[in-house]
């Protein structure tokens, strides 16, 4: 997939800083441009709860900009934030696709306002396991 396919595609991504464009590049440059159809950048506040644990894994997310957070709901009432990512490109979504799994492991929320890239999870297996 080049830059242009890419960034052409989701102007969303213009407005990250140049040295995260390249490690979206360098994530994405084996994946075939049909990927493409199965793709969506968003824009999420922070404190959005995009992943649920035990809810179907219908998607992998991607962040191209802003930080997530991990939670535990073990205790009724009670949130406990186990896990912070901001690296760019972590695939949310991709460990349970590898276990061949349904359902998503971990509730994932933003913690800061983060552009994230949106894959369909059946696209996004067919990718990472025929690469």
């Amino acid at each position: 997939m080049t830059e242009k396919e890419l960034f052409g595609r989701f102007p969303l991504l213009n407005r990250i800083s140049s040295d995260k464009k390249e490690q979206i590049l360098l994530y994405f440059a084996t994946a075939p441009v049909e990927l493409l159809e199965h793709m969506a950048v968003e824009r999420l506040p922070a404190n959005t709860t995009f992943v649920l644990e035990g809810h179907s894994a219908n998607y992998v997310y991607c962040f191209a900009k802003g930080a997530v957070k991990a939670i535990d709901f073990r205790f009724p009432g009670l949130e406990y934030e186990f896990m912070q990512f901001n690296k760019v490109v972590y695939a949310m979504g991709a460990m349970e696709i590898l276990l061949e799994r349904k359902e998503y492991y971990t509730t994932l929320k933003t913690a800061v306002p983060s552009i994230m890239i949106r894959c369909e999870a059946e696209a996004f297996g067919q990718w990472l396991c025929g690469d």
